[in-house]
Parts: structure tokens; sequence; C-alpha cells
């Protein structure tokens, strides 16, 4: 089975999109799950024109590929724009919880969006892969504070982070170097610091969208918050499988089911149990060994 393949069988477990009602956020032009496989709705933060639009230069999607979206998520909750709502049975998204400007409001409505252990299918970015290295991880105060603050759209300063700290890595560098010892060049170049400064200054005066990474995980990382969310009751969802990154990719999976809220005990177990299925898995291992082997070389 290929990697795409299994991306999709991880995420789905033994789902069936062709007999369930499904809702996708941000499929683009690649959905986790097409029209003609099932009841599958599609969700972004913009329209279909919009998004098309800002796909249109400097992209490497072509934007007549991009799928027409059936509910745009602005500022109002998704179960509010829906007709004749009722609840769905799927939702998944494929790198898009790193886009989401209040990422716990976000997962509590994905939560008021499904029937009872309804499934949550995540694509995650793994920093340590991507544009993102340099990036701190994200901390449950930030969390808790663009939740507080009800952000709908990227804040000032997750803007300028994601402008700023944006570094040229990607998966065939990060698996076969150890990037914290190798000079990373600025993504934005030498204008990435008043790039950053300019953008973020900019929504000031203007209540405007400007697409950003908002928050940047590893699979622990990612866990570890949850972990402190569902504490605080701001994660009612059983961890039902993670897949650690694979080795030579960029992302984790992370498959979530919606949970009673009251019953801390049961998902905080289950956060610690996929918290020791990540430190098990052969990939982490790989990598903490590349690792290790690229620094004893350099020190020789």
């Amino acid at each position: 089975m290929s990697y795409l393949s299994e991306r999709r069988a991880l995420v789905l477990g033994s789902l069936n999109p062709a007999q369930c009602r499904g809702i996708e956020f941000g499929p683009l032009d690649n959905p986790l799950v097409r029209k003609q496989e099932g009841d599958i709705s599609y969700v972004d933060y913009a329209s279909t024109e919009v998004v098309r639009r800002q796909h249109a230069s400097g992209s490497s999607i072509r934007p007549e590929n991009i799928l027409d979206i059936d509910y745009t998520w602005g500022d109002t909750p998704i179960s509010q724009i829906i007709p004749n709502f009722k609840p769905f049975d799927y939702a998944v998204a494929a790198h898009v919880i790193e886009h989401v400007p209040d990422v716990v409001g976000w997962l509590l409505e994905i939560h008021s969006l499904l029937v009872r252990s309804g499934l949550v299918g995540l694509i995650i970015p793994d920093r340590r892969h991507t544009f993102d290295f340099a990036r701190a991880e994200s901390t449950v105060g930030e969390m808790m504070e663009a939740h507080f603050q009800r952000y709908r759209r990227p804040s000032m300063r997750q803007v300028f982070d994601h402008c700023w700290s944006a570094v040229d890595l990607d998966k065939s560098v990060s698996w076969n170097c150890d990037p914290s010892r190798i000079e990373l060049r600025s993504f934005m170049g030498d204008i990435g610091l008043q790039l950053a400064h300019d953008q973020a200054a900019s929504l000031r005066t203007e209540a405007r969208y400007f697409d950003s990474h908002c928050w940047v995980f590893t699979p622990d990382s990612f866990l570890r918050c949850c972990e402190a969310l569902a504490k605080l009751g701001y994660f009612p969802f059983i961890v039902e499988h993670i897949q650690a990154t694979v080795v030579d990719e960029f992302e984790f999976i992370v498959r979530l089911r919606t949970h009673d809220p009251t019953d801390r005990v049961s998902t905080l177990r289950s956060l610690q149990l996929a918290r020791e299925r990540v430190a098990d898995d052969p990939n982490e291992h790989e990598y903490a060994r590349r690792m290790q082997a690229f620094r004893a070389r350099d020190k020789s």
C-alpha cells in the first residue's frame, strides 16, 4: 500500500464514507473524501472564489482544480450556517488545524457538529520536517489566549511569527541531516523581518484574513497540549489512534472520537496511551537514531 493510501486509511479507520455523512475542512484540490464517495460537505474559511483567487499566483495548486466550498466558516459557528442542521458522523481535515486561529474553539465546534462517538481525523504537519522548524512549539497559554480572545482571523502575533520564522527546509533535508546544525535560509529571504512587521501592522487597521500557520506541533507536543486542555475541560475527545511521522515524510495522523466532556478520566487515559504509543513508535526511534548519528559524525 502506498503512503497516500495508508494515510487516508489511518484517518478514516473503519469508517466507510459511502455509509456516513461527513464534513471536510479545507479540501482545496485534493480532498480526503470526494463527493462521489459519499455524503460529504466541504468547509473553508473563505468562499470558493476567494480561495481560488488566493492561489492564482505563486502556488503549486491550480485554481481551477480547487473544489467548490459548501459552507464558509467565518465569524459564525458552522452549525448556524448549515440549513436544517443535522449532526455529521465524521469530520476530517488535512493540514488545516495549524491554520485555525482559535484551535480550542475549532475543536469544540467540531465536537458540536458530530454525533456521539463521531470520528475526527486530522493530518498535522510535524514541525521538525517543515518550514516551521525554527519556530517554538505552540503552548497551551497561546491556545487559551486565542480562545479567550475568540480569534476568527490570525492575530498579529500569529501572522508575524508565520512570516518571520519560516525557513527553507523540507523532509528531504530534515531526515538526512541535523537541521539544527546547519544554517537554514529564511523562507522569506532578507525581506522576511520587514514583511512580518508590515503584514502584522496592517491588521491594526484592516479586518482581513492573512492565512498563516498559527500553531506548531510535533506528535508529542500536540498530545501534551491536548492533555492540558483535557484537564481544563476543553478537549472532549478520546484518542483512538495516532501515527507518528513516517520516515521521510512530514506529517502525523491523529484519529479522535467525540466523548462525554464530563469523563475526563477516560480522555486523559487515552492521551497517556497515545503518548506511550508515540514514544514507542519505530519512526520516532529512527528519527532519534539518525539525529544521534549525525551529531556524532559532526563531532568526529
